[in-house]
């Protein structure tokens, strides 16, 4: 709003939802910055509850079998107003970049042993019997994020020249899954194998 950047009081308010990051783009240029909101590959949140994981990490510090965790895989969107200089690949003169982009971190308080999930992420079903944070007693409706010059950041990280793509094979896989299944005796029952199959191709495509 006018004030500047509030933390959502419920999903159906926010404009960006499941991010964690800020993303400043500025060029050599120019003193305009255009700001972004990273996104997730895939939701990290989700997947540990998936697995029975009531938290996502331990106060102990044993949490080292949450493997899925090692590595925070995001994305800055690139703002239209230098996309296509970026895509051209005339921000780079004499081998140096000259639009950089800054990221700076939405610091809110780790959440333990609960979860921040709808109906669309977990159904219907599992949200009476999941602990769920509730966005609106904890930050209220008033909580504003500093502005970019008081904000901790990675700075001026150069935008590299993307590189020109060379296919010189094509490969295809193919794999088999069910539907829907159980395990350990029909006492689990595993029905959402669809949507957990295109996290594991995306997950795979980017390692």
């Amino acid at each position: 709003d006018d004030n500047g950047v509030r933390l959502a009081s419920s999903f159906d308010e926010a404009t960006h939802n499941e991010t964690r990051f800020r993303c400043y783009f500025h060029t050599l240029y120019d003193d305009q910055v255009f700001e972004t909101m990273s996104e997730y590959f895939f939701n990290y949140e989700y997947i540990s509850w998936r697995k029975g994981k009531d938290s996502m990490f331990l106060h102990e510090g044993k949490d080292n079998v949450q493997f899925w965790l090692s590595q925070l895989l995001f994305r800055c969107p690139v703002p239209e107003k230098v996309r296509s200089m970026i895509e051209s690949g005339k921000h780079v003169v004499n081998d140096l970049s000259q639009v950089f982009v800054d990221v700076s971190s939405i610091r809110t308080p780790a959440r333990y042993m609960t979860h921040l999930f709808t109906e669309k992420h977990i159904g219907i079903d599992f949200m009476a019997s999941t602990n769920l944070f509730d966005l609106k007693s904890e930050f209220g409706d008033k909580h504003y994020l500093p502005e970019l010059k008081d904000s901790g950041r990675w700075a001026n990280i150069p935008i590299c020249q993307p590189p020109k793509p060379k296919k010189k094979h094509r490969l295809t896989l193919c794999t088999w899954t069910a539907s829907a299944y159980t395990r350990r005796g029909d006492v689990v029952g595993i029905s959402d194998t669809e949507a957990r199959v295109r996290e594991w191709v995306l997950f795979h495509k980017m390692v």
